[in-house]
C-alpha cells in the first residue's frame, strides 16, 4: 500500500484532534491551528492511499527539533506508519538547519525509538495539583516589545532560539505571560490557559535564582486560582521538583526525554522550571 506523508492542512484538525482524544492528550483543534501556524511544513499528516492514517508534529529551532504528537489510528498500527511519521519529521529538522532531533517518549515507546537511532538523554516527570498562589510586586505581564529580549534571555537554557514560540504565546496567552526584571530580564513563566485548568509552558529562570523562579510561579497561580495545573519538569531541576512537592503536587507519568544527532541543541534543565510543553521542548 502506498504510503504519503503531506503537509497538515486545515481539513485534516479534526482527524488530529480525535486521533489525540483517543490517546486521553486532550488537544483542542487550535493547538492544532498554533502548530500550522508556528512550522506548517513540519505538522504532517500520513495517508494510506485515500485514508488518513496518522499525524505528527515537528517544531523546528535553529539546530534542533522538536517531535511530538506521533500517533497511527489503532487498526493501521505495525505496518511502519509511525516509523516513516518520524523518519520524515528528522528530515524535515535537517532541511531547516537541525543537528539534533528531541522528543519525549512514554516508556513503552522508548525501544521504538530507540530503533530510530534516538537514545534517552534524561527524564522528564509531569506533575499536576492546586495550590494557593501569591501575588507579587517584581513579575509582570510582559510586553510585546520585550520578545526579542526575552528570547535573548531564553536561548542559554532552552539551547536554540524559540521566539517564534514565545510570540506565539505571547498571543494566545498574554494575560498570564509573566516576566522578572532585575537588571534585565531575570525570568518568565506563561500560564496555557483552558477550561478549569492551566498548563505551565515554559517556564524558565537563573539556576542560581530558584527565588524568581518561585515567585513567577506562585504569582502565576494567585492570578488565576482554582485551577488544575499541570506542569512537565526536567528531572535534572531539583529546585522545581521540590518546590512542587512542596506545594502539595503530585507526579502524574513520566517520559524519556530522547536525542537523534550529536549536535547542538540540547536544554539546559538546571534553567528549564518548566518545558514549553513535551512535544515542543
Amino acid at each position: 500500500m502506498t504510503l504519503e506523508i503531506r503537509s497538515m492542512d486545515a481539513t485534516d484538525v479534526d482527524f488530529a484532534v480525535a486521533l489525540t482524544n483517543e490517546e486521553g492528550w486532550d488537544y483542542d483543534s487550535e493547538d492544532f491551528r498554533r502548530f500550522r501556524r508556528m512550522d506548517p511544513e513540519g505538522t504532517l499528516v500520513a495517508w494510506a492511499e485515500d485514508r488518513r492514517v496518522g499525524i505528527t508534529t515537528a517544531t523546528a529551532y535553529e539546530k534542533a527539533t522538536w517531535i511530538g504528537n506521533v500517533i497511527v489510528e489503532p487498526g493501521e498500527r505495525g505496518k511502519g506508519y509511525g516509523r516513516a511519521l518520524v523518519e520524515e519529521a528528522v528530515h524535515y529538522g535537517v532541511e531547516q538547519g537541525a543537528e539534533t532531533a528531541w522528543l519525549n517518549a512514554y516508556a513503552n515507546a522508548e525501544g521504538f525509538y530507540r530503533g530510530l537511532g534516538f537514545a534517552a538523554q534524561g527524564r522528564t516527570w509531569r506533575y499536576e495539583g492546586k495550590a494557593q498562589g501569591r501575588l507579587a510586586d517584581e513579575p509582570r505581564l510582559v510586553h510585546a516589545s520585550e520578545l526579542d529580549a526575552l528570547t535573548t534571555f531564553d536561548r542559554p537554557y532552552f539551547g536554540n532560539d524559540r521566539g517564534k514560540v514565545l510570540t506565539q504565546f505571547y498571543h494566545d496567552y498574554g494575560d498570564a505571560f509573566f516576566t522578572w526584571s532585575e537588571e534585565g530580564l531575570r525570568g518568565y513563566v506563561v500560564g496555557a490557559r483552558y477550561a478549569g485548568g492551566m498548563d505551565v509552558a515554559p517556564w524558565v529562570a537563573p539556576p542560581d535564582r530558584p527565588d524568581i523562579a518561585e515567585a513567577l510561579f506562585l504569582h502565576l497561580l494567585a492570578a488565576f486560582p482554582d485551577r488544575q495545573v499541570a506542569v512537565a519538569v526536567p528531572e535534572e531541576n531539583k529546585a522545581a521538583l521540590g518546590l512542587l512537592r512542596d506545594l502539595g503536587f503530585e507526579p502524574t507519568f513520566e517520559t524519556i526525554r530522547m536525542a537523534h544527532g550529536v549536535g547542538s541543541g540540547g536544554i539546559d534543565p538546571r534553567g528549564i522550571f518548566g518545558l514549553g510543553g513535551l512535544e515542543k521542548g
